[in-house]
């Protein structure tokens, strides 16, 4: 019992030594690297494809958001290698939605078809080489079940809720991952005018630790199938109009099925930032994922295809609400 206790003394007195030695020396940030973030996501369902280059940075003290430099890297030269072909992207600025401009790379000739392979290159001023490849999601040959028959859609006729099928026909070598969404196109009458709204509907509902019910959206998934339960699309409903009594003001008009066709590159980001905006707006302070050769970012490409659902009337005027006439 008494060696026990001198080792245990014996080695707390060693770390309170080394402790006291290094305080003045310890120092939580190492020497800092230069490195750079090139992003571009594919979107298989246009010609114009984006690309950015951002830079890391030091700031004194270890609180980031006090840096008011410009990140953008504005002097490189990027090219797309596809089918042959080199396709270099041009520089311009682009107005963001809080009026802000940002500096992007861009080309306005490049649909790339499903399960093909791209190569990018960004080349920096300094000499240096970001360089990655994707293969396209084959996406080309997906289809719904019941063979894109929308009229076997239908929100409201199933008491258990809706479920969605689809599939991609002659699957062998399917590199292909899914994010799939629902949302409810709706319309609110303001001042006499109908303003055209939509409404996110998550997979399910949960309690948080403070007792808050919060929504859960899916996520990225291997499966061909979605769920959406009959209580989750009610409340959904109900939380168009909240508290307001007049519901007759709140017109609805269809859901939409949104299903993204991620390769494998991209739905390991959107696992790990849990975000997907609109193609090749990438979340840089969530970066946990990167596969660009020689610094960090994503090159990735998708597909997105829709399906237009109808609701039964029944159903929306046990809500108080109407259907959406044009």
């Amino acid at each position: 019992m008494i060696m026990k206790i001198l080792i245990r003394v014996t080695t707390f007195f060693v770390l309170l030594t080394f402790l006291i030695s290094c305080s003045e020396d310890f120092n939580l940030k190492s020497e800092f690297n230069q490195q750079y973030v090139l992003n571009c996501i594919l979107n298989g369902d246009t010609t114009y494809q984006f690309a950015s280059i951002s830079k890391t940075f030091d700031v004194e003290g270890y609180d980031p958001s006090i840096n008011k430099e410009d990140l953008t890297v504005t002097d490189a030269v990027i090219n797309i290698l596809y089918d042959g072909v080199i396709y270099l992207l041009r520089d311009t600025l682009v107005l963001n939605a809080d009026g802000s401009e940002s500096f992007i790379y861009y080309t306005n000739s490049l649909q790339p078809e499903s399960n093909k392979t791209l190569n990018i290159e960004a080349k920096l001023s300094d000499g240096r080489i970001l360089k990655s490849s994707t293969t396209t999601p084959k996406a080309g040959n997906l289809t719904f079940f019941p063979e894109d028959i929308v009229t076997d859609y239908s929100i409201g006729h199933n008491t258990e809720g809706q479920t969605f099928f689809w599939e991609i026909t002659n699957p062998e070598n399917n590199n292909s991952l899914f994010l799939p969404s629902l949302k409810i196109i709706y319309y609110h009458e303001e001042n006499g005018f109908d303003i055209k709204k939509e409404k996110l509907v998550p997979l399910y509902y949960y309690n948080s630790i403070s007792g808050e019910v919060l929504p859960f959206y899916p996520i990225v998934t291997e499966l061909n199938q979605i769920t959406f339960d009959i209580s989750v699309l009610n409340q959904a409903l109900n939380e168009i109009s909240g508290e307001d009594t007049l519901k007759t003001n709140y017109k609805i008009d269809a859901a939409i099925f949104e299903l993204y066709i991620l390769d494998r590159n991209l739905a390991p980001y959107i696992l790990t930032s849990q975000s997907f905006t609109d193609g090749y707006t990438v979340l840089l302070d969530q970066l946990d994922y990167s596969n660009i050769e020689g610094g960090y970012g994503v090159f990735g490409s998708f597909y997105k295809k829709n399906l237009k659902i109808s609701f039964d009337v029944d159903y929306v005027e046990s809500f108080g609400y109407v259907l959406y006439s044009p």
